[in-house]
């Protein structure tokens, strides 16, 4: 892999991001770790980047509303 060696590491390191990308697809591995082609998708990546970020955001307000509730009708009840 001529990418580790341009960044200072040895030859035979292997990073996490090119295992994850090796189990998810090896030809995509080959194609941007080995030959160092840009993936085409890029943008679209990005935008389901975001939109992913987004809805974790939402779940984590409804778990923190959901919670709330819970108290509230905890205190009213008793």
């Amino acid at each position: 892999m001529r990418r580790n060696a341009k960044q200072g590491r040895g030859p035979e390191m292997v990073t996490a991001s090119e295992i994850a990308a090796f189990v998810y697809c090896p030809e995509a591995l080959r194609l941007e770790h080995g030959l160092e082609l840009e993936a085409g998708n890029r943008a679209a990546m990005a935008a389901a980047e975001l939109v992913a970020g987004g809805f974790i955001g939402i779940g984590r307000l409804v778990a923190v509303l959901a919670v709330l509730a819970l108290l509230v009708l905890w205190v009213i009840s008793r």
